[in-house]
């Protein structure tokens, strides 16, 4: 099945079944649509225990999110590459990374 980018009201519909996900257009290099999430964390250690079990849901939906993480917060963001925006498998994803039931860090204090 062929993947389809999603339109702005598909996108908007969709933002309220995340919770906590940030939907932004970075504009860098090009204006596209990417799923955004910010995790706190009090180590280094429990950090890179989080991004370990993203990648290992990542890895089995064979879907990418990029991931950079510190020792104080692990930062997720989730597009499909291949067509600059978002698609349904974005949204999967970010569903599948929420099931981890880790606590977010609050959108006032990661975006402008």
């Amino acid at each position: 099945m062929t993947e389809t980018k999603l339109t702005k009201d598909e996108i908007n519909a969709k933002m309220r079944e995340l919770k906590d996900w940030v939907h932004q257009s970075p504009g860098v290099p090009e204006n596209f649509d990417m799923l955004l999430k910010m995790y706190p964390f009090e180590d280094f250690k429990n950090a890179k225990e989080f991004v370990d079990k993203v990648s290992e849901i990542a890895e089995a939906s064979g879907h990418y999110p990029g991931i950079n993480f510190t020792v104080s917060y692990v930062q997720v963001l989730v597009w499909t590459p291949d067509l600059n925006g978002l698609t349904e498998k974005d949204f999967k994803l970010a569903k599948e990374i929420d099931e981890l039931d880790q606590p977010a860090m609050e959108k006032e204090n990661f975006i402008g």
